[in-house]
């Protein structure tokens, strides 16, 4: 038997274990310990198709088939038929096998009954509706955070604000104990005159004290030195030239007059 026969071989062994398998007819292959399939047999099945290998070595990937289709009739597979693709039971277009690649070539089965023989060709058929638009996939993971952009420069320093508005005036503390007089000092230069400041606020009138004793009358003091001389003030102006008196009389007979 040549290579080129052996794809279409490993078809009909394909198909004719399945149909022995249904049968009963070949022995069950053993269980490898506990590791066993939870899924039912597909034993009644229509639309199988497969992917035949077209390059890779030709000892061994050359005419390789892998399944990626089937149509259970008996109950066996999933909701929409199909094998327990990802060993989920609800359909989904990302559990299943790719379609036939650029490297392959699609071979279909009809159904799980006897081989019969080849008819003829028929004429090709109307080219089908489009399919229902198969659900959207599940949400991509969410990518990492980008990296922390450079910090922007300092903006310019806002205007000084408005100066706030002088709060109220404190209350006047208690008046302090009145403290002991001191001793009278020596009378110091007269300073000069300052300016009149302006008048205070009158305080409160105190208590009116108790009448003190008379002190006794001091000694007379001795009478002070005299002041130096005043300076002699500035001569005033010359009066007036007063009127010219009468002529008096001769009184020397012997003087000659004139």
């Amino acid at each position: 038997m040549t290579k080129a026969l052996r794809p279409l071989f490993f078809v009909a062994l394909l198909i004719g274990t399945a149909y022995f398998a249904a049968s009963a007819l070949t022995d069950p292959a053993p269980p490898n310990g506990t590791n066993v399939s939870p899924y039912s047999p597909i034993t009644t099945w229509k639309d199988l198709k497969a992917c035949v290998r077209l390059d890779g070595t030709r000892d061994l990937q050359r005419g390789s088939i892998r399944i990626i289709d089937v149509t259970a009739l008996d109950g066996h597979g999933r909701s929409d038929g199909d094998f327990f693709w990802n060993k989920k039971s609800t359909t989904n277009s990302i559990d299943s096998p790719f379609a036939c690649e650029s490297n392959e070539q699609e071979i279909d089965w009809s159904s799980s009954g006897g081989t019969g023989a080849t008819g003829p060709t028929g004429a090709t058929g109307a080219t089908g509706a489009t399919g229902p638009t198969g659900p959207t996939g599940a949400t991509g993971a969410t990518g990492a955070t980008g990296a922390t952009g450079a910090t922007g420069a300092t903006g310019a320093t806002g205007a000084t604000g408005a100066t706030g508005e002088t709060g109220p005036t404190g209350p006047t503390g208690d008046t302090g104990a009145t403290g002991a007089t001191g001793a009278t000092g020596a009378t110091g230069a007269t300073g000069a005159t300052g300016e009149t400041g302006p008048t205070g606020p009158t305080g409160p009138t105190g208590d009116t004290g108790a009448t003190g004793a008379t002190g006794a009358t001091g000694a007379t003091g001795a009478t002070g030195a005299t002041g130096a001389t005043g300076a002699t003030g500035e001569t005033g102006p010359t009066g007036p030239t007063g009127p010219t008196g009468d002529t008096g009389a001769r009184d020397r007979p012997d003087r000659p007059d004139g």
